[in-house]
C-alpha cells in the first residue's frame, strides 16, 4: 500500500514519477482537446489565424494566445494601425513585427468576415478557451518539472544524459 512506513522511500519516488507521469498525460491530452475547440472558434472569427503560413503569427505562440484572448476577430483585426499593432507586436516579442503586422492585417482584411450576431458569444467562449488552455498549459509544464526533479534522484537519472532520450 502507497505510504506504509515500512515503504521503502525508492518505490515511493517511483510511484510519485508514474502518478505524476500520469497526470501530465492527462493533462496534454486536454490541451489537445482545447486547442481544438479554440480551433472551432477560430476559424468562425478569422479563417486562416492558426496557418503561420498566412498570418505571419505561430499558432498556440504567445502573440497567438494575446491576441485570440480580447476582441479577436477579423474585422477588428483588419481595423487596426499597423504601427500601433506592430508596436503591440513587439511586446509579445514577434519577429519583424512590421512585416506582420502587414502581413496580418492585409490578410484580415481578404477574411471572410464572421456573422456579427455571433462575434460576440465566439469571442467570449475563444477568451474562456485561451485562458483554459494557457492554465492547463502550465500545469503540464510544472508537472513535467517536478517529474524531473524526483526522477534526478533515482539511479536512472543517468539514462536522460544519451542522446535521444528525455524525461518525456
Amino acid at each position: 500500500v502507497y505510504g506504509d512506513p515500512g515503504e521503502d522511500e525508492s518505490d515511493s519516488i517511483y510511484l510519485d514519477i508514474r502518478n505524476l507521469s500520469r497526470s501530465r498525460h492527462a493533462k496534454v491530452k486536454q490541451n489537445t482537446a482545447l486547442s481544438n475547440q479554440i480551433h472551432t472558434h477560430v476559424d468562425r472569427l478569422f479563417p486562416g489565424f492558426l496557418d503561420s503560413s498566412k498570418s505571419g503569427i505561430t499558432s498556440f505562440g504567445p502573440a497567438s494566445l494575446e491576441l485570440m484572448k480580447d476582441q479577436f476577430s477579423c474585422t477588428q483585426i483588419a481595423r487596426k494601425k499597423q504601427a500601433a499593432f506592430a508596436q503591440t507586436l513587439r511586446r509579445w516579442k514577434v519577429q519583424n513585427p512590421e512585416e506582420t503586422a502587414s502581413k496580418l492585417i492585409g490578410f484580415a482584411k481578404q477574411s471572410l468576415q464572421p456573422n456579427p450576431l455571433r462575434v460576440n458569444s465566439q469571442q467570449n467562449s475563444l477568451r474562456a478557451l485561451v485562458e483554459l488552455y494557457k492554465c492547463s498549459e502550465a500545469a503540464a509544464c510544472n508537472l513535467k518539472i517536478e517529474n524531473a526533479v524526483l526522477l534526478a534522484a533515482t539511479p536512472y537519472a543517468f539514462l536522460t544524459t544519451i542522446p535521444g532520450i528525455g524525461f518525456t
